[in-house]
């Protein structure tokens, strides 16, 4: 049958009638999708947050939950709650916590006890933030946290684990640590740093081989032991003075400027170079290096804060950074000593070796001091 032109536009314009309606349909009900928000988006997510850090024998966990969150978990009745009944819910809390934060080893559950619980700003409105402390033995830890689950399935808790960011959520409830360090390994960790700062700041080094440089010319006409034996105690009693205000800062317990003790330090080497070519054998240097001491004490204290100490241990770890520095002291003068000490018997040791190297350390560490003092940046070659 043949179709006239007209037939043709008859049916083009019938097909474009059917085809209108439903494409204002399609942009009828997208149109009421996005306007009209399901009930998944219209509700908030319940979150909560978490820091976990494994420590010697077992982890320490730090929950913080904002007050909305946390009142249909502890069944209050206002919404927000006010502070004081945030923290007269705490053994409520404490047993929510238990029940529902759970590391566990190969061997069984880890064992809590609860810590601090203070309120916070969290997201803009009131929290509490809660500290537990967990023993784990027996292998690596796996942590399970369902904080709110049973409330609100759409709950996320939004933690770092050891520097690595993992949300607990439905379907990913649990997560492994690995194995918590002993405190042997711990405190051998800090022995090693207090070392390496010691042997990579050169500060420091030139602050040591200044004292050495007297030192030895002292001991010229002693043996070899009584003059090692005067240089030690010297090195010892830097380390003592060092050791009071590294433990003070490293505990809170006093906090100095950092561009105060940098600069001081810098000055410090100044004193002790410009010292040894003034004065042929300088007197009271044990008491001088303990009094330099206390201002190099700060300064490593400031390098230390840069490692977060271990919960668990803190004052080992002060001491064992400490014994860190007195070994690398001591290998420096084991090192170094015998051969200023031999040199010192020679004739040209003042001419040559103590008084230009003196005046160059001291040269340098005045350039320091400036640059420390007032936040200079020249010269970046030449360190400080």
């Amino acid at each position: 049958m043949r179709r006239t032109p007209q037939d043709v536009e008859t049916r083009s314009a019938h097909g474009r009638r059917r085809v209108i309606p439903c494409f204002a349909l399609a942009v009828a009900v997208a149109l009421l999708c996005v306007l009209t928000p399901t009930r998944a988006h219209a509700h908030k997510t319940s979150r909560s947050y978490c820091s976990v850090q494994t420590v010697p024998g077992g982890i320490d966990v730090v929950v913080e939950i904002g007050g909305p969150h946390l009142a249909p978990i502890l069944g209050l009745a206002e919404n927000p709650p006010p502070d004081d009944t945030l923290l007269e819910a705490k053994t409520r809390l404490m047993q929510q916590l238990e029940d529902r934060v759970q590391p566990r080893t190969p061997t069984g559950p880890c064992s809590m006890t609860p810590g601090e619980l203070r309120l916070v700003d969290l997201d803009g409105e009131r929290a509490v933030s809660a500290t537990l402390h967990y023993d784990c033995d027996g292998g690596p830890v796996t942590l399970r946290d369902t904080l709110g689950f049973d409330v609100d399935p759409r709950t996320e808790i939004l933690c770092v684990l050891d520097g690595s960011a993992w949300v607990f959520r439905l379907g990913s409830e649990e997560r492994e640590l690995g194995t918590p360090p002993t405190l042997g390994a711990v405190l051998v960790s800090f022995v090693r740093s207090g070392a390496l700062h010691v042997l990579a700041g050169l500060d420091h080094v030139l602050f040591v081989f200044a004292l050495l440089l007297a030192a030895a010319r002292s001991a010229r006409d002693q043996t070899f032991r009584r003059g090692l034996r005067h240089m030690t105690l010297i090195v010892t009693g830097f380390t003592l003075g060092h050791s009071l205000t590294l433990l003070a800062a490293g505990l809170g317990l006093v906090q100095v400027s950092s561009r105060l003790t940098e600069s001081l330090i810098a000055l410090s080497i100044v004193v002790v170079g410009v010292e040894n070519v003034l004065r042929e054998t300088p007197g009271m240097r044990v008491v001088t290096a303990a009094a330099f001491g206390l201002v190099h004490g700060f300064g490593f204290a400031s390098v230390l804060a840069e490692t977060e100490l271990p919960s668990r241990g803190r004052v080992g770890a002060l001491l064992c950074f400490n014994l860190g520095i007195e070994l690398a002291q001591l290998a420096i003068v084991a090192l170094v000593f015998p051969l200023l000490w031999r040199g010192a018997k020679q004739p040209w040791y003042e001419r040559v070796l103590a008084r230009p190297v003196s005046l160059s350390v001291a040269a340098l560490a005045l350039l320091w001091f400036v640059k420390r003092a007032f936040a200079l940046d020249v010269l970046p070659w030449l360190g400080g």
